[in-house]
């Protein structure tokens, strides 16, 4: 934000003739331009301090509290950044020589050494094209900058969600299919699942998809076996997110109208719900609809438990 504010200025000063090249001003014949500086897109200087991404997509928060962001798109291609404890820590940038594309896909993950992410764009040079995610890369945690690192595998259709353990990479395409990788990206496997959507691994190692089109969330054994833990929802919600909270509860996204985070317990029989996170309506309830909040969700998804909210 505050790069596209300083070339705004920039340019309107040029443009309104204060300035010509080779003109030689003291710097008391310079205008002062005055400005104000908000919580908007100011919380972190910028270069290598980092920023703050825009527009974020995903997230993944691991169990030691790093969050892991993937934004589509990022000017300097520091689309995936890591932050704990509301603090900065790493950022892939493109003057590092460890960017990402400029146009990524949608959804990332980790596991204890490695995030996994979709990535991609429509075509050979594209800059702004439709944002497609049929790769599929891997990043080490150390050092998420470092593009030497990284490893990548074309899936040729597009991902919608990816999962990870210490040993499995599952993920969910476009085609109906879940593919399974092992860490090196190499293929194990493949099975059908009716439109799946974003998927998380609980510690047992069942898998849990969002089904796009039935609006439940189903569940399959590590070897694609559907399992009788089918979660279905009252009307309006609308499953888009999936996540495992530590002691093993099912958190479920919904971006119907109700705008919350549905929390399930009893995995290993009949999931039952237990609360939910946020007000009923999400930032267009309370007494001034569309004022954000801590409690008021704008829209979540994503393959943590929220991916956009306030």
């Amino acid at each position: 934000m505050s790069r596209r504010i300083g070339f705004c200025v920039g340019w309107v000063a040029w443009s309104a003739g204060l300035f010509a090249v080779g003109d030689d001003l003291h710097p008391a014949q310079i205008p002062k331009l005055t400005y104000e500086v908000s919580w908007l897109g100011n919380t972190f200087p910028g270069g290598e301090s980092g920023w703050v991404p825009q527009d974020v997509q995903d997230i993944f928060v691991c169990p030691d509290g790093t969050v892991y962001t993937t934004v589509g798109w990022d000017e300097h291609r520091g689309n995936i950044a890591a932050f704990r404890d509301g603090q900065w820590l790493q950022q892939t940038a493109h003057w590092r020589k460890g960017g990402i594309d400029r146009l990524v896909g949608e959804t990332i993950t980790a596991n204890s050494k490695f995030i996994f992410f979709a990535t991609g764009k429509s075509g050979q040079g594209d800059h702004d094209g439709a944002v497609m995610g049929t790769a599929l890369a891997r990043r080490d945690r150390s050092d998420i900058a470092n593009r030497a690192l990284e490893r990548r595998v074309s899936v040729g259709v597009r991902i919608r969600g990816v999962a990870a353990t210490e040993e499995r990479v599952f993920v969910a395409c476009a085609d109906d299919r879940i593919r399974v990788f092992d860490i090196e990206l190499q293929p194990v496997t493949n099975w059908p699942a009716p439109s799946p959507g974003e998927i998380a691994v609980d510690g047992a190692g069942r898998l849990w998809v969002c089904d796009l089109s039935a609006n439940v969330v189903r569940c399959f054994d590590a070897v694609g076996r559907p399992q009788p833990q089918k979660i279905s929802f009252p009307p309006g919600v609308i499953p888009v997110d999936v996540a495992i909270s530590p002691g093993q509860q099912l958190l479920v996204a919904d971006a119907g109208p109700r705008r919350q985070v549905r929390i399930y317990g009893r995995l290993d029989s009949t999931p039952e719900l237990e609360s939910v996170v946020g007000e009923l309506g999400g930032v267009w309830s309370g007494p001034v609809p569309g004022r954000l909040g801590r409690s008021g969700l704008w829209r979540r998804s994503g393959s943590g438990p929220l991916r956009e909210a306030i």
